[in-house]
């Protein structure tokens, strides 16, 4: 998943660098895209026959990674959290490391902050978008690790849950930091599985509450960047 991932994000990452088009417009596009693509391989190839659910068969237990309530004596085995939760906080570990103990990170950074002054000091913003699109789309296709061999062992049609989306809002909330990044994940998270909570023992409060929270951080992330950057315009003037 980790490859078809990353050369999934590659192409994007090809078009912003070669003709200069919006990287979210053409992420947006391709999302739609592979969920075609997989939704026609599910169905056509490897649907379970018979069955209402547009789902593949289970995978072997073989492939299952364990849940952390194996580990941890007195976690209630329902709890969904499995061993991808600790990849991921290595992943996060290991992108910082990445980005600001590494030659490459430094360049990555560098054309993030300021594509004219990199290409300046020699560094190319064309070859660092491609391998910042690429890593990311890598990442993006960890989740299966987590969803589909920790958890529900098996794809079924729709499992995303539009979290593709809400990466976007966890990069603002985490100010494009691994270790805010991470904190940010683990408080959506928090908002969402907290709802469901919400719904069921407390019926005058609806769960639809966690997206209006969800929402009004959102904006108040995106305004608080929005006044920094003015406030960076006019010192400058």
């Amino acid at each position: 998943s980790m490859v078809v991932g990353g050369i999934w994000g590659m192409i994007p990452g090809v078009l912003k660098a070669k003709f200069g088009s919006h990287e979210v417009i053409n992420t947006i596009m391709l999302n739609f895209i592979a969920i075609a693509l997989v939704s026609y391989f599910t169905q056509y190839h490897y649907k379970i026959p018979g069955d209402a659910i547009l789902q593949t068969a289970e995978i072997g237990e073989a492939a299952h990674i364990p849940r952390i309530s194996q580990f941890i004596p007195g976690m209630p085995e329902f709890v969904p959290l499995s061993i991808a939760f600790l990849i991921a906080i290595l992943m996060c570990v290991l992108v910082y490391i990445f980005l600001w103990k590494t030659k490459w990170g430094y360049e990555l950074r560098t054309v993030g902050e300021n594509p004219s002054a990199a290409e300046y000091g020699g560094i190319s913003p064309q070859k660092q978008i491609i391998i910042a699109m690429t890593i990311s789309g890598a990442l993006a296709g960890m989740v299966a690790i987590g969803e589909v061999l920790g958890y529900r062992h098996r794809y079924y049609d729709g499992f995303s849950a539009e979290w593709g989306f809400l990466g976007i809002a966890v990069a603002l909330l985490g100010r494009n930091h691994p270790l805010g990044v991470f904190i940010a994940a683990l408080f959506f998270a928090v908002l969402q599985r907290g709802e469901i909570f919400v719904d069921a023992f407390t019926p005058k409060i609806s769960k639809d509450i966690g997206w209006v929270l969800q929402a009004i951080i959102i904006l108040f992330v995106a305004c608080l960047q929005m006044y920094s950057k003015t406030t960076r315009t006019k010192g400058k003037v």
